[in-house]
């Protein structure tokens, strides 16, 4: 079972919109069983499903929050093959409060249905507190999108130096880390020399991070900077159900999504 948390603590990096087309790629596409689980208070994922995080709070049997009484919330059934956990406001209460082993409880619940699923994606939020700690801590891959406008790379060190002083301290390893370019304009100079770092000098640096000398570090193919994505979200349509109804001429953009998902399961089985 793949395990991968969706992480940048910078925002406007099409984070959550690529979580939710990845699971449609990997769920449609590839035809793995997922579980897409929206860790992020803010609800932003769960919006694209035309959800509401407001109806999913409490005692409702699909509220993520849950796993902090240790308790197994159920999925939402998107397909046949995708399956979705809400985000909602009950995750700042548990997030913030003084729950004992807190840090652990996701990992404690993916635990509990190990064998339900080949790949569980985890979208975060957009800063490094103990919601982003839990994801961390449960995957076994991290993929962060970064957009190549102008100085949208900056941070992602920092973050890194989060998390490898977060893996150390838990004595945790990590099977991979994905960089995905995103929001990629090759007519702009400033998106073609973010790409370069991106593609160069952020995984020399990864490797010189003890945690991460024996981890897999690759960069993704760019995603490119499109209104299709925007259009998609807004008309709460997945960017392949969009495309292949109304967009057909940018069926080039499916074509990437899917060789993304394939380099990321690439080797699992």
């Amino acid at each position: 079972m793949e395990i991968i948390a969706v992480a940048n603590q910078k925002g406007g990096v099409a984070k959550t919109t690529t979580s939710h087309a990845l699971a449609i790629e990997f769920s449609e596409t590839l035809k793995k069983r997922v579980l897409l689980i929206d860790f992020d208070p803010q609800s932003s994922l769960t919006t694209i499903f035309n959800l509401k995080g407001k109806d999913y709070i409490g005692d409702h049997p699909s509220n993520v929050a849950k796993i902090f009484d240790k308790t197994i919330p159920t999925p939402i059934k998107i397909n046949e093959k995708l399956f979705f956990l809400p985000a909602n406001k009950d995750l700042t209460a548990k997030g913030e409060s003084a729950i004992k082993g807190k840090e652990m409880m996701l990992t404690r619940y993916i635990k509990e249905i190990d064998g339900q699923y080949d790949v569980i994606l985890i979208d975060t939020n957009p800063k490094f507190d103990s919601l982003v700690v839990n994801a961390i801590l449960a995957a076994n891959k991290i993929l962060t999108p970064i957009a190549t406008g102008s100085l949208d790379e900056a941070g992602t060190d920092e973050l890194f130096d989060d998390i490898d002083e977060l893996l150390e301290l838990y004595d945790k390893k990590l099977k991979a880390v994905y960089l995905l370019p995103t929001r990629f304009n090759k007519t702009r100079k400033d998106d073609n020399e973010v790409l370069a770092i991106i593609q160069t000098m952020i995984p020399r640096y990864l490797k010189t991070l003890k945690s991460l000398q024996n981890t897999k570090i690759e960069v993704l193919d760019t995603i490119p900077e499109r209104s299709v994505f925007k259009d998609a979200v807004g008309a709460r349509y997945s960017i392949r159900q969009y495309i292949e109804e109304f967009k057909t001429s940018k069926k080039d953009i499916l074509l990437i999504l899917e060789k993304i998902a394939k380099q990321i399961l690439k080797g699992d089985k």
